[in-house]
């Protein structure tokens, strides 16, 4: 549950970084849009998958999505590269 409250702020501190000031609400809608579809969507398919796969599977699964939401989390670009490109853009 640490981990789920944890996502929260995270999420909003990469939109808040990452996101124009002027479409930063509309990225805001559709992410807690998507965040709704999905969390109803896994919570209706939980238990018919646990039944039939078993528990250990769906740890398993929830492992290798952990492991590549991590991944990707290193492909954003770094503090000091935001802002050479901000200032780039600023300079021309």
């Amino acid at each position: 549950m640490a981990a789920i409250f944890g996502a929260i702020p995270f999420l909003d501190a990469v939109v808040v970084r990452y996101v124009d000031d002027r479409m930063r609400s509309r990225v805001a809608g559709i992410r807690i849009a998507i965040s709704f579809g999905v969390s109803g969507i896994a919570v209706f398919l939980l238990g018919p998958i646990v039944k039939a796969t078993g528990f250990e599977t769906l740890l398993i699964s929830m492992t290798l999505i952990a492991c590549f939401t991590a991944f990707t989390l290193t492909w954003l670009p770094s503090e000091r590269r935001i802002a050479s490109a901000i200032l780039r853009n600023q300079n021309q």
